[in-house]
């Protein structure tokens, strides 16, 4: 089973996709920005509220064995 990517590289891959889709929108239709930056933050607050909810509900990944 392959790994899920990082959380960074979740919001990073978001971030490029939006700032790309407000760009299409802005060069297709202009009013069409409005929608796609309200999509794009309404992603993002999704992704943030699911992320804070995994981190609540699993335990710690990691190294447990480390020596201070």
């Amino acid at each position: 089973m392959m790994p899920l990517p990082d959380w960074s590289t979740r919001y990073l891959s978001l971030g490029v996709f939006g700032t790309t889709g407000v760009a299409i929108a802005w060069v297709l239709d202009e009013t069409a920005v409005i929608y796609v930056a309200f999509t794009t933050v309404l992603a993002f607050t999704t992704l943030a509220l699911f992320h804070a909810y995994r981190l609540r509900t699993q335990p710690p990944r990691g190294k447990l064995d480390r020596i201070p």
